[in-house]
């Protein structure tokens, strides 16, 4: 199978020819060797630990966060699920999964090659 891209570039036309490609089509929960069984941890048909709005678990005492606890699989909301915990451990738990907003913008060219063009 061949794959032609054609895009363009600084004003010229270019053409992106390709034999191979990859198609991401999900992922799966790693975990392995966690012995969730023996901690009573739940998880979920899929594998992934269930969490509540607070990333607790069916155990209060213990929290998933990142990947492992099926949310959206991004680099920020995994970093944004420490902010979930640390409200529920140090503050009045007010922000929750239920009320952040996952998005992530990503643009190219990136705007700081932007400036100074109109």
């Amino acid at each position: 199978m061949k794959l032609k891209s054609h895009t363009h570039q600084k004003g010229e036309a270019r053409e992106l020819s390709a034999e191979a490609f990859l198609v991401a089509t999900g992922r799966k929960a790693n975990v392995e060797g966690l012995n969730l069984e023996a901690a009573g941890i739940e998880t979920s048909e899929r594998g992934f630990i269930n969490v509540n709005e607070h990333l607790q678990t069916n155990k209060p005492h213990i929290f998933a966060m990142g990947d492992i606890n099926g949310g959206p699989q991004f680099t920020y909301v995994s970093l944004d699920d420490f902010r979930i915990v640390k409200s529920f451990l140090e503050s009045n738990g007010s922000y929750t999964r239920e009320n952040r907003q996952p998005i992530a913008f990503f643009s190219f060219p990136t705007s700081n090659l932007l400036k100074g063009r109109g």
